[in-house]
């Protein structure tokens, strides 16, 4: 585990095991066989998906960087272990931009700016809060998936009332 977050660099256990708590994989890794040591296989075969972008977190927070691009990097894990991540990344990144691209509404509305692109342009930016009352294309967009559950749940009640008419 430890030269999966390392890829080979010289790093102290105290740096890995940092990064892992900023990644909130510390749990699970404690829990291997034999902790930082355990070989995990290659590509990670014998973690989570969840587990696997955890620790490629892990890998990337422990270099400290200035630019810290995640594409979607949390959705395998479930929303809690998230909302953690994402609050560590916060404290613990001083010094680091990180941009996120997100696509869960748990993500977005924890950011502190938010782009709205559409078609490859800008069209606005600002906080959650702000672009729902200003941007329509951005409220449709993160409304999006209530109105279809909405629609979804109101067809099952039709067919369900004629079913039993």
């Amino acid at each position: 585990m430890r030269g999966n977050v390392t890829l080979g660099a010289d790093f102290t256990d105290d740096e890995v095991w940092w990064a892992l708590r900023v990644a909130q994989a510390t749990d699970f890794v404690t829990a291997l066989p034999a902790g930082l040591d355990t070989r995990v296989g290659e590509r990670g075969a014998s973690l989570s998906g969840g587990q696997r972008q955890r620790v490629a977190l892990a890998r990337a927070v422990i270099r400290r960087p200035q630019l810290l691009v995640l594409d979607d990097a949390t959705s395998a894990v479930d929303p809690a272990v998230e909302l953690a991540i994402l609050s560590a990344l916060r404290d613990s990144s001083s010094g680091t931009t990180v941009l996120v691209v997100a696509y869960r509404m748990s993500t977005i509305t924890l950011a502190d700016a938010i782009v709205y692109v559409e078609s490859g342009r800008v069209l606005d930016h600002g906080t959650h809060a702000e672009l729902l009352g200003r941007c329509e294309g951005y409220e449709r967009l993160v409304t999006a998936y209530a109105r279809e559950a909405a629609e979804r749940a109101a067809v099952a009640a039709d067919e369900e009332a004629q079913a039993h008419a």
